[in-house]
C-alpha cells in the first residue's frame, strides 16, 4: 500500500510542473505575439468608378405644314332605287324570275303569281275574237260582192236606157216614134222603173252593208276590250321592272307563299345614278359642295358632296339619312354597285408652324409635355398644342424652332 501511495504522489507532482510551465509561456507569447505574427497591411479604399455619359436620341424642331383630313374608305350605291310590289291585288306567288344582283331591263318580269283561271279566261276570248274577226271579213266581203253586183246590174240598166232615148231622139223627118216604133215608148219606161229599182236596190245593199260593219265592229271592239280586261287582271299577278337597274334587294318569300299588295318585293338601283356612301364617324364635317379627293385603282378623281344627314330626304331609308353621299366627277365606266374608292377630305391646313410628330408629345388630364435636351440635360416643358392629326400635332406655344427634342 505504501509503494503504491508513493507512486500516485510523485505523479500528482509532476503534473503540477507541467500545467505551472504551461501557464509560464502562455503569459510569455502573450506579451511577445507582434514578435510572433507578421504585421497587417492597411487596407485602402476601392477607386471611385465614373459614371458612363447618357446619350440621348433627339431630333430638331422644324417648322412646316400640317393638314387635318378625314380619311376612309366609301362605297358606291345608286342615289335612285326603285321598290317594286303588287299594287292591285296579292295572291300565292307562282314562280320568281331574279335574283340579288341580276341586272334586268325595262319590262323584264320579276314575279308572277298563280293565275290558271285568268289565263284560261284570255284564251277563250282570244278564241271569240278571232272568230268575230273571221266573220266580219267574210260579211263584209260578200256584202260588198253584192253591193258590187248591183252597181254593175244598174250601170247596165242606165247603159241600155240612155241607148234607147239616144234612138228615140235621133228620129227625124217629121216622123213619130209611135209610127215607126210603138214599143219603143214602153220599153224606155220599163228600163226607167228598173234603174229606179235598182238604185233602190243598191242604196239598201249599201245602207245593209255600213250597218252590219258598224254593229260588227262594235261587237269586235266589246270582244277587245273584254281581252284587254283579262289581260289588265293578268298584269296585275306579274311584277316587272319599272326600270333598269340591277336587283340590289329581294324578298326572303319563296313559290307558294302568299303576299298582300303593296308589299315590297324587290328593290332595283339605277346603275347611271352611282353615288359613293360614306358611313364612317364625322358625318357633319361633310358639307354640301364640299370636295373630296377620290382614289379609284390608283387614279385620283374630284368628288363633291351632295347629300348628308341633315339634308337626306325625310322619307329615305334609315341607312340613306345616316351616310354622306359624294358625286365623283368623270366617273369611269363600268363601275358596279359596291365598289370601293379612298376618300380624303381637307378639314383644316395650316403652314410654316411648329409641327412635331405625335409621339414625342405627353398628355395626362388635358396638359401636354414634351422632353427638351438643355445644355445636355433631359428637361420636361409644357406646351400648348393646335391642330392634330393621327401621326403629327402643332405646337402653338412652348417649342421653338431649332431646339432638340428627346426621342428616347
Amino acid at each position: 500500500m505504501k509503494i503504491v501511495d508513493a507512486f500516485f504522489a510523485r505523479q500528482r507532482k509532476l503534473l503540477r510542473k507541467i500545467v505551472i510551465i504551461s501557464i509560464t509561456l502562455f503569459f510569455v507569447l502573450s506579451l511577445q505575439g507582434c514578435y510572433f505574427f507578421p504585421q497587417e497591411e492597411e487596407v485602402l479604399a476601392p477607386p471611385l468608378k465614373v459614371p458612363e455619359e447618357i446619350v440621348y436620341r433627339t431630333v430638331k424642331v422644324q417648322k412646316g405644314t400640317i393638314e387635318k383630313r378625314i380619311n376612309s374608305t366609301a362605297y358606291f350605291v345608286s342615289d335612285l332605287q326603285t321598290d317594286v310590289s303588287f299594287k292591285h291585288r296579292g295572291g300565292r306567288i307562282e314562280s320568281i324570275h331574279v335574283k340579288t344582283g341580276d341586272v334586268v331591263k325595262e319590262g323584264d318580269l320579276l314575279i308572277q303569281l298563280e293565275n290558271d283561271s285568268l289565263e284560261t279566261q284570255l284564251l277563250q276570248q282570244e278564241t271569240s275574237l278571232t272568230k268575230l274577226k273571221l266573220n266580219y271579213n267574210q260579211t263584209l266581203s260578200s256584202m260588198e260582192r253584192s253591193i258590187e253586183l248591183a252597181q254593175l246590174q244598174l250601170d247596165e240598166s242606165k247603159k241600155k236606157l240612155k241607148e234607147l232615148k239616144d234612138t228615140i231622139a235621133n228620129i227625124s223627118g217629121g216622123l213619130s216614134v209611135k209610127d215607126i216604133s210603138p214599143g219603143l215608148l214602153e220599153q224606155a219606161e220599163a228600163l226607167e222603173e228598173q234603174v229606179k229599182r235598182q238604185e233602190i236596190t243598191l242604196e239598201g245593199e249599201i245602207e245593209k252593208y255600213n250597218n252590219t260593219k258598224i254593229l260588227m265592229e262594235l261587237d269586235i271592239k266589246n270582244a277587245e276590250m273584254q281581252k284587254q280586261s283579262i289581260e289588265t287582271e293578268l298584269e296585275k299577278t306579274r311584277i316587272v321592272a319599272p326600270v333598269p337597274g340591277q336587283v340590289v334587294w329581294i324578298t326572303q318569300v319563296k313559290e307558294g307563299d302568299y303576299v298582300n299588295a303593296h308589299t315590297t318585293l324587290v328593290r332595283i338601283a339605277d346603275l347611271h345614278r352611282l353615288k359613293l356612301r360614306y358611313t364612317g364617324d364625322n358625318l357633319s364635317d361633310f358639307k354640301i359642295g364640299a370636295e373630296v379627293e377620290v382614289k379609284i385603282d390608283n387614279k385620283d378623281y374630284v368628288g363633291v358632296v351632295v347629300m348628308n344627314p341633315s339634308t337626306a330626304p325625310f322619307d329615305a331609308d334609315e341607312s340613306i339619312r345616316r351616310s354622306v353621299l359624294i358625286d365623283v366627277k368623270d366617273l369611269p365606266q363600268g363601275i358596279p354597285l359596291g365598289y370601293s374608292a379612298r376618300i380624303s377630305l381637307l378639314l383644316e391646313k395650316k403652314e410654316d408652324v411648329i409641327v412635331i410628330s405625335r409621339n414625342l408629345l405627353h398628355g395626362f388630364m388635358g396638359q401636354y409635355t414634351v422632353q427638351v435636351l438643355e445644355d445636355g440635360i433631359k428637361t420636361d416643358r409644357s406646351v400648348q398644342i393646335g391642330v392634330e392629326t393621327p401621326t403629327e400635332v402643332e405646337i402653338v406655344n412652348g417649342l421653338e424652332e431649332g431646339e432638340e427634342l428627346i426621342e428616347w
